[in-house]
């Protein structure tokens, strides 16, 4: 039996399995994560593909849920069970609002222990973190095995968009020509101790050196600068607006806060029109960036080559503060992407190597550069 404890999103995934056991329910939203009207899908069945060799079944029989791992039938539990186990979760979690991580309590682990559940964390192998087959009562459409990923407003602001070394846009500063300014460029902290990359940028300008860009990061194995090329599945210019969004953040001329809603961005785009878009930018600058956040969500990434190709065949399940469960079934659907526009903003990665990798000066083939990364979460 698994032991240990889970960060808030976990307990999300945790939560949403048994709730939508017991409830048999799967309540549909619209962008402002209001139930929409009308009635709720009939769940037949919840899946979870604990690891590639195990997956667990629970089928909704009336009252009941038998459980099959990997096809095999296992035991028979009321289904009044998984919402009292759910009901139980919601109030521990609640109960310890201000914890980042909560121990599993031994009488749910009994419990789960005796549904099968081996694995409480949903695997990293996929986007989504289960799987269910549904009835539509309106039409009786059944569909089967759909994917679906959760987020709850539990947890710290989960990333939609992961930095990577793909995002780094790449500048060049042109008149630096020796390492002493460079290291004083360098030098500038915050007041933790880490890199201050507004205060780097505005010194680079202060001492009358000028940027221009020279490009994403290229991929060594590949020689392709991967994040232009995956965005340019949705447009040539999407490139473009984010290096200049990025520099204009660092630069402290458009941006202000650590975070920026779409919005605001939209807005600032509109304005600046950094892709010379000739007729009503405002409007193709909010589809370039409901675009990218779908494509984001659907495997999107920085560093790997994608081929515009959604690895997820469901939704977005979301766990509202106070329990609610609502979802977006039609991920290709302007009620999803309205949503991913009014909940997801820009976000600045730590500088560190392993992560972000920008904000320090440094040359290469005799040239001095900087790069600057961004994310994005919910």
């Amino acid at each position: 039996m698994p032991s240990g404890s889970l960060n808030k999103g976990e307990w999300g995934e945790l939560y949403v399995f048994l709730r939508l056991v017991g409830d048999g329910l799967l309540t549909l939203s619209d962008a402002r994560e209001v139930a929409t009207e009308g009635p709720s899908l009939e769940i037949i069945e919840v899946i979870r593909k604990e690891t590639a060799d195990r997956t667990v079944t629970y089928t909704l029989d009336g009252s009941d849920v038998d459980v099959y791992v990997d096809g095999e039938y296992h035991t028979t539990r009321p289904r009044s069970d998984f919402s009292a186990r759910a009901s139980e979760v919601l109030a521990y979690v609640l109960d310890h609002s201000g914890s980042r991580t909560l121990d599993i309590p031994e009488s749910l682990r009994s419990f789960l222990d005796g549904t099968e559940v081996q694995h409480y964390k949903a695997s990293a192998a996929s986007k989504s973190d289960i799987w269910l087959t549904t009835r539509d009562p309106r039409t009786g459409t059944v569909m089967e095995g759909v994917g679906y990923s959760v987020k709850t407003k539990w947890a710290r602001r989960s990333t939609l968009f992961n930095t990577g070394s793909g995002s780094r846009s790449i500048y060049i500063i042109e008149g630096m020509n020796n390492d002493t300014e460079a290291d004083l460029i360098n030098s500038i902290v915050d007041a933790k101790g880490n890199a201050d990359v507004k205060g780097r940028m505005g010194r680079i300008l202060e001492n009358g050196y000028s940027l221009i860009f020279d490009g994403y990061t290229t991929d060594k194995r590949t020689g392709v600068q991967i994040f232009p090329n995956n965005c340019s599945y949705i447009s040539d210019s999407v490139p473009e607006m984010w290096r200049t969004v990025v520099m204009e953040h660092f630069l402290d001329n458009a941006f202000s806060g650590s975070h920026r809603s779409m919005e605001d961005v939209c807005e600032w785009l509109a304005h600046a029109n950094p892709c010379r878009i000739p007729y009503r930018p405002e409007d193709k600058y909010r589809v370039f960036l409901k675009n990218f956040l779908f494509s984001a969500y659907c495997g999107l990434t920085a560093s790997k080559y994608w081929d515009g190709v959604s690895d997820v065949n469901g939704g977005l399940i979301v766990v509202k503060a106070d329990g609610d469960v609502v979802a977006f079934t039609s991920l290709d659907s302007a009620t999803f992407r309205d949503y991913l526009f009014n909940n997801c903003s820009m976000d600045w990665p730590s500088t560190s190597r392993g992560h972000g990798d920008y904000g320090t000066v440094y040359r290469e083939d005799g040239v001095y550069k900087i790069a600057l990364n961004f994310q994005i979460r919910f």
